[in-house]
């Protein structure tokens, strides 16, 4: 065999140098198209874990909710349900009394560890998992390297792993502080409801005249009771609740002076203000300002003004916007009012004198809304048999309460043929 030729020689080194210079180019080719593709892979693995973390963060807060709840003294048994599988959804429409009555069965009373720091370290570990899997197919691109594009690989590689970076883990605060919770609220005994009887029995004065005829007359705190009866009942009917008057007695005359008194009554009573609300916004996506002003004036009957001068507030801007009257449901306010609630007064004690006063405050914003009101003579009529005063007496009274548009007096008929009747 001869030696090879000197042109064969020169053939092959042109063809070996452009079979090297055309592997570079196609590394660099694809070093290009990988870097997009590991772009978009990284987004994908990352949405992966941001839907994971926002499930744990919910998981977290409703946790945090629930231990509020519950307080304190359930927070080892809420622990253990939590890391026995249990699902908090159970709990969405359970009051306080109910979730601990889940809390309270034996599997759940052996102490385990905490949930919430078992649930960060979840949310690490699964930053962690979807990394590990970013760089086992960053890596997969490493092993294309020859002889040849090594160099060009290894760099490219560096800056698509620059530019891709890594999954950062979003913290979860695994911190959790609750109080006593939510106070089972209580039933009143048969002695709580008669107790209440007498007090609310010992309100009231008695005098007997000489044939002993006996003539009751209601104090303040009795108006002031009466007034807190009226709404819970009206509580109950907006909240589709059924109380009878012994409950809902015991519930004003409790609550009247103790604020922190709780049971079924105030319960549904605090439950109403939600539910309003709530029936409020419907009406203003239904355009409907004629419930929205229902409801506000619900919600002062109930006796929740800040709410109610709030939503009144917001009705008067959107009825601008809109382009109405803006005393349109301001009239109807007072309309509904003046039908189902009759003014009244109470004595009020102020160092050694007494002063009298409307059964409830009234705001400068609703006196000018009665002052825009026609008083009839049947609405009078009511304010004289609910106060037992003279037709001047209750015309005094409804001033009190800013109405200015009276009836003239009505003028008594004399005899059918008298001077004048001619």
């Amino acid at each position: 065999m001869g030696l090879l030729s000197s042109n064969f020689l020169r053939d092959v080194a042109i063809g070996a140098g452009e079979a090297y210079l055309d592997k570079r180019k196609t590394a660099r080719d694809n070093i290009v198209e990988f870097q997009t593709r590991a772009i978009k892979m990284k987004e994908e693995l990352e949405k992966k874990y941001q839907e994971s973390y926002d499930e744990r963060k919910k998981v977290a807060e409703d946790f945090k909710y629930v231990a509020t709840q519950v307080g304190e003294s359930y927070l080892p048994q809420l622990n253990s349900f939590m890391n026995q599988g249990g699902e908090l959804q159970q709990f969405n429409n359970m009051d306080a009394t109910a979730v601990k009555n889940v809390l309270d069965a034996d599997r759940y009373k052996e102490k385990q560890d905490e949930f919430l720091p078992t649930l960060a370290e979840q949310n690490k570990l699964k930053a962690e998992d979807l990394n590990k899997q970013l760089q086992d197919r960053l890596g997969i691109f490493d092993n294309t390297a020859s002889v040849f594009t090594k160099d060009i690989v290894t760099k490219g590689m560096q800056g698509i792993r620059a530019d891709v970076g890594t999954i950062d883990a979003e913290k979860i605060d695994s911190r959790v502080s609750v109080g006593k919770g939510i106070q089972t609220s209580t039933q009143p005994t048969i002695s709580d409801i008669n107790k209440s009887k007498t007090t609310y029995d010992n309100t009231k004065t008695v005098t007997k005249d000489s044939l002993g005829n006996e003539t009751i007359t209601n104090s303040a705190t009795t108006d002031m009771i009466d007034s807190k009866k009226e709404q819970f009942k009206l509580a109950a009917q907006i909240s589709g609740a059924s109380f009878n008057d012994d409950l809902l007695l015991n519930a004003a005359v409790s609550s009247i002076g103790n604020p922190t008194y709780s049971d079924d009554v105030t319960a549904i009573y605090n439950q109403s203000l939600s539910i309003l609300d709530s029936e409020y916004t419907t009406a203003k996506e239904n355009n409907d300002t004629s419930q929205m002003a229902a409801v506000i004036n619900q919600l002062n009957l109930l006796g929740f003004t800040t709410k109610a001068n709030e939503l009144n507030t917001d009705l008067t801007n959107y009825q601008k916007e809109q382009g109405e009257k803006a005393d349109t449901a301001q009239e109807e306010i007072v309309e509904q009012t003046t039908t189902t609630d009759i003014p009244g007064t109470k004595v009020v004690q102020k160092g050694k004198g007494v002063t009298i006063e409307t059964e409830q405050y009234i705001s400068p914003e609703q006196k000018d809304a009665n002052s825009k009101v026609e008083v009839t003579e049947d609405f009078i009529k009511q304010v004289m048999e609910k106060n037992d005063v003279d037709r001047n007496r209750a015309i005094e009274i409804l001033q009190m309460y800013g109405y200015t548009q009276f009836p003239d007096k009505p003028k008594s008929k004399g005899l059918p043929f008298s001077p004048g009747n001619r």
